[in-house]
């Protein structure tokens, strides 16, 4: 299993989310900042619903 993270911009629309389920079809784990409501995808994909100049999320997603 991967454990690497990827921050997918823009993951809730149609895309997007076809990218975030196969990118954690593959192990790894995402984390989706969008600007919509939507509902986890996988036990792996992460929602962060926002903006991505929103420094409060960004310093929850990214690692310091």
């Amino acid at each position: 299993m991967n454990k690497k993270g990827i921050l997918l911009l823009g993951g809730g629309g149609f895309l997007g989310k076809s990218l975030a389920k196969r990118l954690s079809s593959q192990g790894f784990m995402v984390h989706v900042i969008t600007p919509h409501a939507i509902n986890t995808m996988a036990s792996n994909v992460f929602i962060h619903q926002g903006s991505m100049d929103d420094n409060r999320i960004l310093d929850k997603v990214l690692p310091d």
